[in-house]
């Protein structure tokens, strides 16, 4: 599985592409699979010279796993799926299939709450 705890905290991190691939200034194409996502802080810089900034605003996206266990992307404020992450061991085929259905769907902890 691959965490990006403090990419999600960086000022670089720009929207998911084709909805689950991570993107930054850094890697404005995607970062590469074999990145060392948890090191980011300790990193002098992580490609093209850019480096981990905070975000001046805590971020308003936290991660969790969906019904079918996808890492999803949800926000703070409405708790619905903003973008789906592919994680080692996922279901690739399922994944292709029923990633676009999840953006928008509630977080499973807050269902009850809506």
């Amino acid at each position: 599985m691959i965490c990006i705890d403090d990419c999600s905290t960086c000022k670089h991190e720009r929207p998911l592409k084709d909805g689950w691939r991570f993107v930054c200034d850094a890697f404005p194409y995607g970062a590469p699979t074999n990145f060392a996502f948890g090191k980011v802080k300790q990193m002098k810089h992580c490609n093209n010279g850019i480096g981990y900034e905070p975000k001046e605003n805590k971020t308003k996206i936290y991660t969790a796993r969906n019904k079918d266990g996808f890492l999803c992307s949800y926000d703070k404020d409405t708790h619905k799926c903003v973008g789906v992450m592919l994680s080692t061991g996922d279901d690739v085929e399922m994944y292709k299939e029923k990633r676009n259905e999840y953006i928008g769907q509630i977080d499973p902890e807050f269902e009850n709450d809506f």
